[in-house]
């Protein structure tokens, strides 16, 4: 007889590989698709080789990423390829040549091209609905021997190519679907998630899909270090991650952590979803259904929460995602400090940007207007500093009422400068920490939503901005429907 443990277990575990099978199924690339994108990669890799010789620049052309390791997913639309030249050649050189190279080439094949900025310049082209990133970098022997950062990408995918077998490929497919099933997929700074490379180390590691799962519940931000290969230096390596959430050497470069763009909260979402997955299997978790609002949704929401909305709109135009959002963000944590310090109680901040022009910062504010006065609490008595206090504040135009000693420290009710969240922002906007290039295009204009006014900016901005302002005053983790009648 089984015991009726033993028995529900082994009933999960049928489950589990059911639901792996039919997620398998749908994200593994068919024969078909297969053909397709290759025969498209041969394309791009023909015409870059005849740009190359019609120009008489030496180089050698190099397929990276998830195609090259065939860990990519049924309806990617992502192909990388690299251009590499001899270590002789100057930075400044292969830049300018690569990008040169790249833009014939896409020409050539009636693409289009568009020139963005990481470590340097690459060329991103969108050809027959796949988007194409064309890398300059250099053909170094070894990682000791890199010149830029993106010369360690060449060696990710022949180490990765050397320690998986087609099953776990397979395994590698299925941990990306999951984290993009959750959110939690992308290194770039929008995302703050797992990279595909992050994904396969794991794999190799752990050795399937469900260890990784089953082995992330255990897992301790801030105390989890993770390496294939063991470095003859481990502990003063250790040294050099302290602080990272989340730390997986790499096996290509020991002194990089492959986990250093994942955030805390991306991580902790992970231990959390396998957790439930483990619990409550579902291919939900895989394809979740992810709610869409409306403008009446919007109002409804908004209503049940008796606060006040704050939207400052710019329009401002980067060279690549990433560059974006991590001045976005410095700007959001500037302009909430600035609030903060003005005496605004700041529930709640996001962003949102169509990455083509338009960036919205977005407070959820208690009040957008205070009393005049405020009280300030001076220096304790006896102190070095009661000297300066009275004499700023004793007869002054700005002293409402005091000062007085209150439990031994000098109080003064004094008026505001600021009482409207408005005009704070409108004009000391520029006092805090931003993104440089965000600021200049703050000096250059920008326009102040409030409350119902809001709507008018919704009107402007379309649906993708009212589904962000939604799920954000919702606040909740859409996986957890998955498993709202379970829990």
């Amino acid at each position: 007889m089984i015991h009726y443990s033993r028995r529900s277990s082994l009933e999960k575990e049928k489950k589990l590989n059911i639901i792996l099978h039919k997620v398998l199924k749908k994200i593994k690339p068919s024969t078909e698709e297969r053909a397709k994108v290759m025969l498209l990669v041969k394309r791009v890799l023909d015409e870059i080789k005849r740009v190359a010789e019609d120009n008489n620049v030496p180089c050698t052309i190099e397929v990276v990423g998830s195609i090259a390791k065939d860990t990519w997913l049924s309806g990617d639309r992502d192909i990388d390829v690299f251009i590499l030249f001899d270590p002789s050649f100057s930075i400044e050189t292969i830049k300018s040549l690569g990008v040169f190279i790249a833009r014939e080439a896409v020409t050539r094949l009636g693409g289009r091209v568009f020139e963005r900025y990481a470590q340097h310049p690459y060329i991103e082209a969108l050809i027959n609905d796949f988007r194409v990133d064309i890398v300059p970098a250099f053909k170094v022997p070894s990682v000791k021997d890199m010149k830029t950062p993106v010369d360690r990408t060449p060696f990710h995918t022949r180490y990765v190519n050397s320690r998986l077998d087609s099953r776990m490929r397979d395994e590698v497919r299925l941990l990306k679907q999951f984290l993009k099933g959750i959110g939690a997929y992308g290194a770039e700074v929008k995302v703050g998630g797992f990279s595909g490379y992050l994904a396969e180390l794991l794999v190799i590691y752990y050795g399937s899909f469900l260890r990784v799962l089953y082995s992330a519940r255990e897992w301790k931000p801030f105390n989890t270090f993770i390496y294939i290969e063991r470095p003859a230096d481990l502990p003063s390596i250790q040294k050099l991650f302290k602080g990272h959430p989340l730390v997986v050497l790499d096996p290509v470069d020991p002194k990089r952590n492959a986990a250093a763009a994942l955030t805390l909260d991306k991580l902790s979402e992970f231990i959390s979803a396998s957790k439930l997955f483990l619990e409550h299997p579902s291919e939900s978790f895989f394809f979740p259904r992810r709610p869409t609002y409306t403008k009446e949704d919007l109002e409804e929401t908004l209503a049940t929460r008796n606060s006040h909305l704050l939207a400052i709109h710019v329009k401002c135009k980067f060279t690549s995602p990433d560059i974006l959002w991590s001045q976005v963000y410095k700007s959001l944590g500037g302009l909430e400090t600035l609030l903060k310090v003005h005496g605004f109680k700041v529930i709640s901040k996001k962003a949102w940007s169509d990455e083509v022009e338009n960036v919205v910062l977005l407070y959820e504010l208690v009040t957008l207007k205070l009393p005049s006065v405020e009280r300030h609490l001076g220096p304790p008595v006896p102190s070095d500093r009661e000297e300066e206090f009275l004499k700023k504040y004793v007869g002054s135009e700005i002293t409402i009422s005091g000062p007085f000693i209150e439990k031994g420290r000098w109080v003064v009710y004094r008026k505001r400068r600021y009482t409207n969240a408005i005009d704070l922002i409108k004009y000391e906007y520029d006092k805090v920490r931003h993104g440089v290039q965000l600021l200049k295009c703050l000096k250059r204009e920008f326009k102040i939503y409030a409350d119902k006014d809001i709507f008018r900016l919704t009107d402007i901005l379309g649906k993708d901005f009212i589904n962000t302002l939604c799920n954000w005053l919702k606040g909740r983790i859409y996986w957890l429907n998955i498993v709202e009648s379970k829990c």
